[in-house]
């Protein structure tokens, strides 16, 4: 029983997401991913002792299918929801700049609890609604995947592009005396 409603939860989260992908509104799908920013193809070379991660929220937006992406290194920050908030928001800001009309908007995550589906996420967003009056944003909807089903293709294939420039990126050189 508990099988067959997470399959229905899956079916139902896809019909809507795809329903969304063919209207015109405004959809903005947000994901996060962590990036090591220290790489190398041997190991003896390493001077770390652990390497850094970076941490990069990319939003995709609709209405000129482009990116947004807000990026920070763990010395600065941590990746929960108040991170993911502050970066939500920058994002949303910068979509408003180049959008100053849109009133409403759709935010499409996955359902990551500790970072994307809780009150910290919703008091932020009620927040960015109320403070800033200058824009024309009226309403906010946010939407989750189906835990276990992400249906966010368009920022997976955005962090494959980024992957992929990263591998063919050449690895630091490593000279000594």
């Amino acid at each position: 029983m508990k099988y067959e409603l997470h399959i229905v939860g899956k079916s139902n989260s896809k019909v809507e997401r795809d329903n969304d992908r063919s209207s015109e509104k405004a959809v903005l799908c947000f994901y996060m991913e962590m990036l090591e920013l220290v790489q190398g193809q041997i190991f003896q070379f390493f001077f770390y002792k652990r390497k850094l991660n970076v941490f990069n929220l990319t939003g995709h937006l609709s209405l000129n299918k482009c990116a947004y992406n807000a990026v920070w290194s763990e010395h600065i920050a941590g990746r929960g929801a108040n991170e993911i908030c502050s970066a939500l928001l920058k994002i949303l800001e910068k979509v408003l700049e180049d959008f100053p009309t849109l009133e409403t908007i759709t935010l499409w995550s996955d359902s990551c609890i500790p970072q994307n589906r809780n009150s910290i996420v919703v008091t932020a967003l009620q927040h960015f609604m109320r403070s800033d009056t200058s824009y024309s944003l009226k309403s906010v909807e946010h939407k989750f995947s189906e835990p276990g089903h992400s249906s966010i293709q368009e920022v997976d294939c955005v962090h494959s592009h980024i992957e992929k420039a990263l591998n063919l990126s050449e690895p630091p050189r490593v000279t000594g005396e």
